[in-house]
């Protein structure tokens, strides 16, 4: 047990002795105590630099104004045992590329005293795929997101403090629905698959979560999951915002206390939409399906679970990085042949039963349940967009290549389900997501062992 371990297993002890039982102050004598530190630091980019926005194609111009501000949200944990650390950093953007992830890393290696070793599989950096954040390709914001990307990541580290670590997973109701609601209808270059809501499609409802209670009982921060699509704002917005993931943080930040940080990972929402698809301008802020109620939806139910949660014992501190090669096909109706393309697959191991996943895809609904059903940890967070930004990952099983052959008129034939948005956009082969499971399986294996 390192000193400052004993330091606060002595100060809970002094509690005990005046009769403030730790159990009292939300805490268990056993539990492990680790270092966290926490850091919310504003991305916002000003409105004079014609920064436009990101999320819809079809949207063009810059920003015309600010609904809610946007920020990156870091948390530093280290095991006081042997000096692990790792870094989580949640940002409100579409994605986050991969090459920014190195020229982080690298600028956190090089210039902040203590983390000169950390492997960079140890560094997450989450998008949580707001629809109404800036251009991530422009160079003003993204340059400006990174500097202050980085002071997030020292100041989180410079403030830390000891923490007992508790873990769990809540089901959250009337938030996200299955958008993959093919239609039989005539395929003339467009989709006939919509970003409708299907409610008897897939949907992975369960919200996990990592907690950190101080020695003085308060919540300092946490970290929550949750798979859907940050677009209640909608197309026609032209404000920045968050969006749900922004207010879904927000609400448990103001009904924690004032110093309490929460992050937004997004997880399997290729395939999820917020449950009532009006995304209309004029509707951004209504008091039922706007923007700022669908976050207050999702934090209210993920909030009141940080109570029922499993204190860590025992904390051990491990990473992995793994390669997967996957085959890309940029157009399945096209003559080129496809190509092969290599990223990289990351796990931390918190402890004998807490697991956290990083990969860069979109993942769906279904992929996520899979991979967690099948871990041997007791609570794995899998996350998407996650150190890199990759495509829509659609499980083969939603592809059907054959058109339907009740029309004789080849040009009219009526398609099914492999004309929907993120199958038709997905950039990889439809028996990609069979070998990244399998792939992401023995990650997640090998970080167990």
């Amino acid at each position: 047990m390192s000193l400052i371990s004993m330091l606060a297993s002595l100060a809970l002890l002094c509690c005990n002795a005046e009769g403030n039982n730790p159990t009292d102050l939300g805490l268990e004598n056993t539990a492990e105590l680790v270092l966290v530190g926490s850091s919310k630091k504003d991305i916002t980019p000003p409105p004079n630099l014609g920064i436009g926005m990101s999320g819809y194609s079809a949207r063009t111009g810059s920003f015309s104004g600010i609904h809610d501000r946007l920020y990156v949200r870091t948390l530093v944990i280290t095991d006081q045992d042997d000096g692990h650390t790792t870094i989580h950093c949640s940002i409100d953007q579409l994605s986050f590329a991969s090459n920014h992830l190195r020229e982080l890393y690298d600028r956190v290696t090089s210039e902040i005293d203590g983390l000169e070793n950390i492997p960079i599989s140890n560094l997450f950096v989450t998008a949580t795929h707001t629809h109404g954040g800036p251009s991530t390709v422009n160079r003003d914001n993204t340059e400006n997101r990174n500097d202050i990307m980085f002071e997030s990541i020292k100041e989180a580290f410079q403030n830390r403090k000891a923490a007992q670590m508790r873990v769990g997973v809540t089901t959250v109701t009337n938030v996200n629905v299955n958008r993959q609601n093919p239609h039989y209808g005539v395929h003339l270059g467009n989709f006939v698959c919509p970003l409708e809501i299907n409610p008897a499609g897939d949907s992975d409802q369960d919200a996990h979560f990592i907690e950190f209670v101080g020695t003085d009982g308060l919540s300092i921060a946490s970290m929550f999951t949750f798979g859907v699509h940050s677009t209640v704002m909608g197309l026609h917005n032209l404000k920045i915002t968050g969006d749900l993931a922004g207010y879904a943080s927000r609400y448990i930040e103001e009904h924690t206390n004032p110093d309490h940080i929460s992050l937004f990972l997004y997880s399997g929402g290729g395939d999820q939409s917020p449950i009532d698809r009006t995304q209309d301008a004029h509707l951004i802020d209504h008091v039922n399906t706007g923007v700022k109620a669908y976050g207050d939806r999702l934090g209210s139910q993920v909030l009141p679970a940080f109570q029922n949660g499993v204190f860590v014992q025992d904390v051990s501190i491990s990473s992995i990085a793994m390669p997967l090669t996957l085959e890309r096909d940029w157009q399945p109706q096209d003559d080129i042949p496809d190509t092969l393309e290599t990223v990289a697959l990351y796990g931390i191991r918190y402890s004998d039963n807490v697991a956290v996943i990083a990969t860069p895809f979109e993942l769906f609904s279904a992929t996520v349940k899979e991979l967690k059903k099948n871990s041997p940890f007791g609570h794995t967070l899998i996350l998407s967009l996650t150190n890199g930004a990759r495509s829509y990952l659609a499980p083969e099983s939603t592809y059907n290549r054959k058109p339907n052959s009740t029309r004789d008129d080849p040009e009219a034939a009526l398609y099914t389900i492999d004309q929907c948005y993120e199958n038709r956009t997905s950039i990889y082969t439809s028996g990609a997501e069979g070998e990244f499971v399998t792939k992401c399986t023995q990650l997640i294996n090998d970080l167990k062992q």
